[in-house]
């Protein structure tokens, strides 16, 4: 598979958008609760990027319908850009309004989120097919977890260095100044492969109607000389009263002129054939890329469940980041290793993969499923133990059970549409955003839940209520039994191939999968 510009591009965003991405949850609570707002409020702040979040990617469907991707993609980079400056500058803002000021920078970093990270999906799944989009979409989530490592990492020293508006001012002006990069090498219109194939096929009817036309022209000039070369042999004959020979010549001229009046008309005949043909494959094309009754082809049990699972799991996951950091400062460990902490997550889920790539093999998808829930109830219950060490024990748990329970979802939305849609980029588009609105969905939850327990009551009661939900909702699975068998699936060979390429990832509210359309025609061998 080759990787053109546009793919670069857009992978070097994604790793500069989560690297400063990264910065919000290790030092932005410290820096809040200096300014008196209280841990449940703190929450709301974090709730309000994925709230923002869903709400544009429930429209992005139809923006991108109307607007070119790559207006969207310069708007969005733009804004998340800016706003990742003006939040680094929120330590030099009065009490009375940072808190304001903090819900609308959240606020549009989730809308220019969406809209960035629905755009790139929707140029990969129009610019490959089959194997390649795997292929891509593996090194997407290669930069989603790299960049979340490297914005720790790096936000870390720069902290050390300068505090807490240098790591925010420093990766958004290095954004700002990239997005050039974005004007000069991102096209103004996408096309499919398909779309490619129909401007190949016109080319080259247009180039045979064209040769055609040459050759036509050609027979003409040559008839008419051959006519004119005749009839003045015609002529003379008749003068010299050879009136036998001149009979001859002109029945000649007559059958060669009726002749080649015949194949005129039949080569012109099969030029508005061809152009016919052409214009027949366009208007085939053109239904195939806006179909019909799209909603019924959405709107499938099998990407129904999937959604309210992402939700769910997506809850229990994102329940760290406002309460984090109050957490390590209760542990007594420094600032200064607040990043390194938060990198745990982003790292452990690579191990896991591995052992997801054997699982799948051997198990569906509903066990699987299972299997993350009891994962991340032990992981609950570890971190919820007064200690640095069980703390970290447990925060690695919940990282290696992350995979178990989102990966398991990914081929199955896309490949239960319609043979019929798969390839449509407006089905592609809706089934986008409403991934990326579950994904956000379960990120304002589990701030709002967790941060709200831990103001009402501690942290052990927090991790105990959110461990306890995970019994609660693998038991469900384990009785429900999931999807039935002739609903929906992948094989599971081809799941293992996309989740070995995955080198690493961790679960964010802007993240989205859109898995591959090939091998249309499956039997189910991975029910949920």
């Amino acid at each position: 598979m080759k990787i053109n510009k546009v793919s670069c591009l857009l992978l070097g965003t994604s790793l500069i958008i989560n690297a400063s991405l990264a910065l919000v949850g290790p030092f932005f609570p410290g820096e809040a609760l200096e300014k008196d707002i209280d841990i449940n409020i703190i929450g709301y702040i974090f709730s309000a990027y994925p709230f923002s979040f869903v709400i544009i990617s429930l429209i992005m469907p139809k923006i991108l319908n109307r607007y070119s991707q790559r207006f969207m993609f310069i708007i969005g980079s733009i804004t998340y850009a800016l706003s990742v400056i003006g939040f680094g500058l929120l330590v030099l803002v009065d009490e009375d309004f940072f808190l304001v000021l903090a819900i609308v920078l959240r606020i549009l970093q989730g809308a220019s989120n969406s809209v960035v990270y629905t755009t790139a999906y929707s140029v990969f799944s129009m610019q490959y097919e089959g194997h390649d989009i795997m292929q891509i979409n593996s090194y997407f989530k290669v930069t989603l977890g790299a960049g979340l490592v490297i914005g720790l990492l790096t936000g870390t020293l720069l902290y050390m260095i300068g505090g807490y508006c240098l790591p925010f001012i420093t990766f958004g002006v290095f954004f700002l100044l990239s997005i050039p990069c974005v004007i000069g090498y991102f096209p103004s219109k996408i096309q499919t492969e398909s779309q490619i194939q129909g401007q190949l096929l016109q080319n080259e009817s247009g180039i045979q109607n064209q040769s055609a036309r040459l050759i036509v022209n050609f027979n003409q000039e040559e008839n008419v000389e051959n006519l004119e070369d005749h009839r003045q042999s015609s002529i003379k004959s008749a003068i010299r009263g050879e009136s036998e020979s001149g009979n001859r010549t002109h029945k000649y001229s007559f059958d060669h002129e009726k002749k080649e009046t015949f194949e005129l008309e039949n080569s012109n005949s099969k030029s508005s054939q061809g152009e016919k043909n052409c214009d027949n494959f366009e208007i085939q094309h053109h239904s195939e890329e806006i179909p019909q009754n799209l909603k019924e082809s959405i709107v499938t049990r099998i990407i129904v469940k999937c959604l309210i699972l992402a939700i769910l799991f997506l809850s229990l996951l994102n329940f760290a980041p406002a309460i984090l950091a109050q957490r390590l400062e209760e542990l007594d460990i420094h600032k200064y290793l607040y990043g390194l902490i938060f990198a745990i997550p982003c790292v452990v889920p690579v191990c896991s993969i591995f052992l997801v790539n054997l699982v799948m093999n051997r198990l569906n998808g509903n066990s699987v499923l299972i299997i993350g829930a009891v994962l991340m109830s032990l992981g609950f219950f570890v971190v919820s133990v007064t200690s640095v060490l069980f703390f970290l024990l447990g925060i690695s748990m919940l990282g290696f059970a992350a995979p178990f329970t989102i990966l398991p979802l990914f081929p199955l939305m896309r490949n239960s549409l319609k043979k019929d849609y798969r390839n449509s980029s407006e089905a592609i588009n809706v089934l986008s955003g409403l991934y990326n609105a579950a994904l956000g969905i379960g990120a304002i939850v589990g701030p709002l839940i967790g941060s709200n327990l831990y103001y009402y009551f501690d942290f052990f009661i927090t991790a105990f209520v959110l461990g306890s939900s995970c019994i609660l909702l693998a038991t469900v699975l384990f009785f429900s039994g999931g999807c039935s068998s002739n609903e929906a699936g992948i094989e599971s060979s081809e799941l293992s191939e996309h989740l070995g390429m995955i080198n690493g990832s961790f679960i964010e509210p802007n993240i989205l999968s859109i898995p591959s359309t090939n091998k249309l025609d499956r039997k189910n061998k991975y029910p949920i």
